[in-house]
């Protein structure tokens, strides 16, 4: 009996010492080079916003914040990455709406929201109903009555089943009868090239990337999936506005491993808060036609991803898509 007790002691000291010296990890994070996993390939619109995220917590810790890029798999592959990390904090997740929409389609995702912890959301913004110069057509309605001209001839391009460029393209189609032809692509670069080059004809694109290519004159772009017109492109008007009910407005915060100590979890959304909140980051995001956006706190990103879901859940169950 003394012995177990002994034994117990012993416990119960070790763990109140590791208790005890959270709050001072957490205080001094991060004391290594931090990583954060991004599940597109690099040189898209949102690899430049993280990676000048990622730039503002190196400069207020002294410590490397490296973006690394796991494309493929509608996300699944960066997401399961992450999810076998180490709870450190030192792996995080560039999670998106596609993410977490991939749930509510896959039969077997190898992951679910719980295996994470939130810590912030960091921008968010609508697509681009964004169409190739090769299309004659001049608006949405146009582009309607060609693509049942020319049934099943018609690519658009995705970034893979389940994500918003494919759940919006079946939502056209449904929408408004048509056939066409996806094309699934490993990232928005790609796929954005694609568009130009003709070899697919519509694409839901981030409105940053189309605008630009807009502007030197390479696409057309037919609407816009926010509520509202955006001020950065107030001359777009919405595909709401033109009788197309596609409204969408993909989100991109940052996950953790559900097991890493709350402490860290705080430290890593305060470092989040200031990055989002400097100058450099908002004039970037907000000049990329984004809006750049932190939660209050990881609970605050948590009950706003709850609304999220049950709104995506209303659109895509009608849908019935099954992935595997």
């Amino acid at each position: 009996m003394i012995r177990q007790l002994a034994i117990f002691t012993k416990a119960a000291i070790a763990l109140g010492l590791l208790c005890s010296a959270l709050p001072a990890a957490a205080q001094n994070f991060p004391t290594k080079p931090v990583h954060i996993v991004m599940p597109y390939p690099a040189g898209g619109s949102t690899d430049l916003f993280l990676r000048l995220l990622s730039a503002k917590m190196q400069e207020s810790t002294g410590q490397s914040w490296l973006v690394e890029s796991k494309p493929g798999g509608a996300g699944i592959i960066a997401t399961v990455s992450v999810k076998n990390a180490a709870p450190d904090g030192y792996t995080i997740l560039l999670a998106t709406s596609n993410v977490a929409n991939t749930l509510l389609m896959y039969k077997k995702a190898d992951y679910k929201v719980e295996d994470f912890a939130p810590v912030s959301l960091i921008a968010s913004g609508p697509l681009a109903m964004s169409v190739s110069k090769s299309v004659a057509a001049n608006n949405v309605s146009e582009l309607i009555t060609y693509i049942k001209a020319n049934p099943g001839k018609v690519n658009y391009a995705s970034l893979g089943a389940g994500g918003t460029p494919h759940l919006l393209a079946i939502m056209l189609q449904q929408h408004a009868s048509l056939q066409m032809v996806e094309i699934p692509y490993k990232g928005a670069a790609p796929a954005l090239q694609a568009l130009m080059a003709g070899e697919v004809q519509i694409y839901f694109d981030s409105a940053p990337s189309s605008l630009a290519q807009l502007k030197a004159g390479n696409i057309k772009i037919f609407g816009m999936t926010s509520e509202e017109r955006m001020k950065a492109a107030p001359d777009i008007p919405t595909l709401k506005e033109q009788g197309i009910p596609l409204t969408a407005v993909p989100w991109f915060g940052l996950w953790v491993p559900a097991a890493t100590p709350k402490p860290v979890i705080a430290a890593i959304h305060r470092e989040t808060v200031k990055a989002v909140a400097s100058s450099d980051y908002q004039t970037r995001v907000i000049g990329a036609a984004q809006v750049p956006i932190s939660s209050a706190s990881p609970e605050e990103f948590q009950a706003y991803m709850a609304r999220q879901a049950e709104a995506w859940a209303k659109v895509i169950k009608p849908l019935n898509l099954t992935l595997d």
